[in-house]
């Protein structure tokens, strides 16, 4: 895949130098988050999309929080600047950098915990199965880029990990993200003509192509996940509670938003457990 004249300069002029620091010290990256929504489905297949985002997210695997820190004075050298989050680099007004480490440096839980105290924890749980399945893009030619970015499956399996994992008054953007990526796969050219293929699946939600999108990402996430970041997300559905709460941050005011947001999510979990009910 290609995005050769899509991006403007100065996006482009991050991901080189992400690149340029990330074959330096000999470490992969992954780019996640909406910046891998907006790649995937805005700039990639012209797709709509609601909340564009101005920050370049990624994840980069290491091995320590000093292999973190060499990567940062890296990245500083090359002209970005520290801010006041310690994931956070900027350089100029738009297109700031946010780097999650993953990899060796999570503890067994698959947590990383932010020096100098250890007191800001997050889960990198999915991380590793979004680098091992993401889409190589290439976006430029001179010089010659290439970029790893999570597909649709594997940034919906972080989005979910990431909503559990987070405080309340956090998630919000990633309820909106995930019911975004469930109403607009079925868009994307590779499952055009997935959604037709199966009679089953047209019948039991009536030619909803949208809702089949749904199921379908269901099961591309699960076929991806490991069984520890199955489970975990499996558990959004031990309680009637949780699945409505997600439901409701899924969810604008407008008419039957609720309803609508309840069958996509409906369709995403018996895509997502089939295989597992099947056990």
């Amino acid at each position: 895949m290609d995005l050769l004249h899509k991006l403007d300069d100065e996006l482009i002029a991050r991901y080189r130098t992400i690149s340029t620091v990330s074959k330096r010290l000999g470490i992969p990256f992954l780019v996640v988050g909406a910046s891998s929504r907006d790649l995937i489905f805005y700039h990639s297949h012209g797709l709509r999309i609601q909340r564009a985002t101005k920050d370049v997210d990624f994840g980069i695997q290491v091995p320590s929080w000093e292999f973190f820190d060499k990567v940062k004075k890296e990245l500083i050298a090359e002209g970005f600047s520290e801010s006041k989050n310690a994931h956070r680099l900027i350089r100029g007004d738009i297109y700031p950098i946010d780097i999650v480490p993953f990899g060796e440096i999570s503890n067994v839980d698959l947590n990383i915990e932010w020096p100098p105290d250890g007191d800001r924890v997050m889960s990198v749980l999915g991380f590793q199965e979004a680098f091992e399945h993401s889409n190589l893009i290439r976006i430029s030619r001179e010089p010659d880029i290439c970029i790893s970015v999570a597909t649709p499956a594997g940034l919906t399996l972080m989005k979910l990990i990431a909503w559990r994992d987070r405080d309340r008054t956090l998630r919000k953007k990633d309820a909106l993200d995930l019911k975004y990526i469930f109403e607009s796969y079925e868009r994307l050219p590779n499952n055009q003509t997935r959604v037709f293929e199966d009679i089953e699946l047209l019948e039991n939600y009536d030619a909803d192509i949208m809702l089949i999108g749904a199921y379908l990402l269901g099961k591309d996430t699960n076929s991806i996940a490991s069984d520890r970041s199955r489970k975990f997300v499996a558990e959004i559905w031990s309680t009637n509670k949780s699945e409505e709460i997600l439901v409701a941050e899924m969810s604008d005011r407008t008419s039957g938003a609720i309803e609508y947001s309840h069958s996509l999510l409906s369709a995403f979990k018996q895509g997502f457990m089939s295989d597992l009910w099947k056990k």
